[in-house]
């Protein structure tokens, strides 16, 4: 249900991304990248969880402006890394575009 919410609300978040000013976007897309990034380091996190967060992630650093900077803070290349290998291959595909996306920083 967690991985739900984080999924409905970065679009969310991308489609209000208009809408808001540019401190409020930066804090709403910190608001859910940090949970995400807490969750994706949980080994009970199933392929199909991880899917939804990553494209969750993806939703945010590539419609709000501020979203590559508040992965990079976070480490998130590190923490996607891992979903590269997954056995669902849309999971395995979506890290790896992630990973092209993300600073390597």
């Amino acid at each position: 249900a967690c991985v739900c919410v984080c999924f409905n609300y970065s679009v969310c978040v991308f489609s209000c991304a208009v809408f808001v000013r540019p401190l409020d976007e930066l804090e709403l897309t910190a608001s859910l990248l940090v949970p995400i990034s807490k969750v994706l380091v949980q080994d009970c996190v199933d392929g199909e969880a991880a899917f939804r967060l990553l494209v969750a992630v993806g939703t945010l650093v590539c419609g709000v402006g501020e979203g590559l900077a508040v992965a990079d803070s976070l480490s998130l290349g590190a923490r996607v890394s891992p979903f590269t290998k997954s056995e669902m291959p849309k999971t395995a595909d979506c890290a790896g575009l992630l990973l092209g996306i993300l600073p390597s920083g």
